[in-house]
């Protein structure tokens, strides 16, 4: 009866007692420290998505200052031919409409004084024509100024920059270009090319004036809602304009001083969650793929090695065993322990 397979069993043995004795020496520990620190880390990752979201919603804070600083100096262009201009109503509401569409604007109008009451009189959207704007009544006088209203017969919001038309230091009126809010903060939002990212702009009202999400529209938000159909917005640990909005969102807020309003950028915790679980996940997979490969790999070699004068002492002892006592077991260098067994073995 062939003896090779007990020696087999014998190598295969010690090599699972090696293999095993490695695992639990240096791979559990290893992912226990992980199981600890991944809290911390998870604290890190929001951090960081915090910071980035604070860079994003600055940039686009910029973007809108900018664009309404444009719009200021688009008026203050216009309005010098405004002033020398004596068309008849078709001609200047047809070149209203033609600088309101230079400007990518939604709307330019020229907007009269008569009686102490605002009216528009000439606009790029005619329909306009004839109009009261009693909201702008504070604003007559004022160099520049900047407003943000739902309009009572679109229902959209608009952005409205203005200037006061003067002569001879008396007010004639107010020259003013709209923009629809939603449309821009929409725009602003697809720059970034990331469908989990919400950009909302609320009013000095705290109610969401525009937004990304049509779902949150109007709404509004309170550190501590009482209400159904209130946004809550609780301040986060890291940063001053770091918060938790709506219980489930990471938001940033960022104001926008020109319109007394503020930018809020915000994505789903959930997602930065299942990032960091993911990566989490990759990463304990590639630690023990490396142990499967390479301590595997090491493990073998190591235990053919070490198991090598052990196979031989057994064979030693089948041909003593068999009758042969001429046999001598030879030394084995990687065998210290094996080899002193050997020896006693050989004087008997």
């Amino acid at each position: 009866m062939s003896k090779k397979p007990t020696r087999k069993k014998i190598v295969a043995s010690l090599a699972l007692r090696v293999f095993l004795i490695n695992f639990f020496v240096l791979v559990v520990p290893l992912l226990i420290h992980n199981l600890i620190s991944y809290k911390t880390e998870y604290s890190i990752r929001k951090q960081d998505t915090f910071h980035q979201l604070e860079l994003i919603a600055k940039d686009r804070v910029r973007l809108v200052e900018t664009r309404l600083k444009s719009q200021e100096k688009i008026l203050s262009i216009f309005q010098k031919r405004l002033q020398l201009s004596a068309a008849n109503l078709a001609q200047e509401n047809a070149y209203f409409k033609s600088i309101a569409k230079i400007a990518a604007a939604t709307g330019l109008s020229y907007i009269k004084i008569i009686n102490n009451e605002l009216v528009c009189q000439y606009s790029s959207n005619g329909c306009l024509a004839a109009k009261q704007y009693d909201f702008l009544v504070p604003y007559i006088g004022h160099e520049v100024f900047y407003h943000i209203r739902s309009d009572p017969t679109t229902k959209n919001v608009l952005f409205y920059v203005g200037i006061t038309v003067k002569k001879d230091n008396k007010p004639l009126g107010l020259l003013v270009i709209s923009d629809e809010a939603e449309k821009l903060i929409t725009g602003f939002a697809k720059l970034e090319d990331s469908p989990n990212l919400n950009l909302s702009l609320v009013g000095k009202n705290q109610k969401i004036v525009a937004s990304s999400d049509l779902t949150i529209l109007v709404k509004k938000v309170e550190p501590q809602p009482h209400k159904k159909g209130l946004l809550s917005l609780r301040k986060e640990a890291g940063g001053s304009n770091y918060y938790l909005f709506d219980d489930s969102r990471l938001a940033v807020k960022i104001a926008v001083s020109s319109i007394d309003s503020y930018m809020l950028l915000d994505i789903p915790e959930k997602k930065i969650k299942n990032l960091h679980v993911e990566r989490y996940l990759y990463r304990i997979a590639i630690l023990i793929a490396l142990f499967l490969v390479l301590g595997g790999g090491l493990c073998s070699i190591a235990v053919f090695r070490i198991s090598k004068p052990l196979r031989e002492l057994f064979w030693v002892m089948e041909q003593v065993k068999l009758g042969d006592h001429t046999i001598r077991f030879k030394s084995d260098p990687n065998g210290i322990e094996i080899n002193v067994l050997g020896e006693h073995i050989n004087e008997m």
